[in-house]
């Protein structure tokens, strides 16, 4: 590490919301001064997730954008999936390979055939981009911040004509636990919010979530439909905005920055089956010592290949 650059966020999107509510201290280390761990010491889930996720958006973006054949697309997208996932050597045994990951972009297609998909995307609906202006100020611009995001698809549904924002999950299996955690996900609650201004109150946007299992079985499909009230959506934009208010007053005091973000331990300083990355920081009484084990790098949701 060689820059001593202390930043905040200028745009904010549930991923840095999450890694606030995850700990203050994490999101300080990640977002404020960029500590990002080599690629290898990122969760396997992830990265697998992410590589799939590419699969599914290119295979699309052939089929509706560039008129290719849904065989042509699906091939397509299993390229760009190998592509994304690249040399990575998953753990032994686990399930998140190459060739799970080519048996899941091709379930997939067989499951939701694009020609045959009931879910279409609107204009720019695949990987849609949205930004809304907050009522918080940024610590040192005095400019309004902006949350932003990335939907896997916004779609309207052929027969209905109702608005569904369709998100992919990977999981290792499907318990009541999976089906019942997005009650309250804020991921999705957000999208919803941005969705509300493509329906009515009359047909409201509607959320379909499809799992997508990774075994060494071969992978397994399920989808689950979300809905949120005008009180949980109220809900979550209250929340929002006041721990943007208390994430802004933590960063306010330059001087004594890492004073001011509380450290939550416990179960926040495990997760993905894995220690959290700033375990070496927070554990030592000089964690400057370790700065060199991380490389500078920030999260930008506008631009998320920086």
């Amino acid at each position: 590490m060689e820059s001593n650059e202390w930043r905040f966020p200028l745009y904010i999107d549930n991923t840095i919301m999450k890694d606030w509510r995850r700990c203050p201290q994490y999101f300080m280390r990640r977002h404020c001064q960029g500590l990002q761990v080599n690629e290898n010491e990122l969760s396997i889930d992830l990265h697998f997730g992410a590589a799939f996720a590419k699969g599914i958006e290119t295979g699309r973006k052939e089929f509706f954008w560039n008129c290719a054949s849904s065989s042509m697309a699906a091939e397509a997208g299993i390229e760009a999936a190998l592509k994304a996932y690249g040399n990575r050597m998953p753990p032994p045994k686990s399930a998140k390979t190459r060739d799970n990951l080519i048996d899941a972009i091709c379930g997939y297609f067989r499951q939701w055939p694009l020609d045959e998909d009931n879910l279409v995307p609107v204009e720019n609906g695949v990987e849609y981009e949205f930004k809304v202006t907050l009522p918080v100020l940024h610590p040192i611009t005095d400019k309004f911040l902006v949350y932003c995001g990335r939907m896997d698809m916004l779609a309207r549904d052929r027969d209905t004509g109702a608005i569904v924002v369709v998100d992919e999950k990977t999981a290792s299996r499907f318990t009541d636990s999976w089906f019942s955690k997005w009650d309250m996900d804020t991921q999705l609650t957000g999208y919803l919010y941005v969705a509300s201004a493509f329906g009515t109150d009359d047909l409201p946007p509607q959320g379909q979530i499809r799992g997508i299992g990774i075994s060494n079985l071969g992978p397994t499909f399920v989808r689950t439909a979300i809905h949120r009230t005008k009180h949980a959506i109220d809900l979550w934009w209250m929340q929002l905005v006041r721990d943007l208010k208390e994430m802004r007053n933590a960063f306010k005091d330059l001087v004594n920055m890492e004073s001011n973000f509380a450290y939550r331990m416990g179960e926040s300083c495990y997760t993905y089956q894995r220690p959290c990355e700033y375990t070496r920081l927070c554990t030592s009484p000089n964690p400057d010592a370790f700065l060199d084990q991380y490389e500078v790098r920030f999260w930008n949701p506008v631009n998320r290949s920086k």
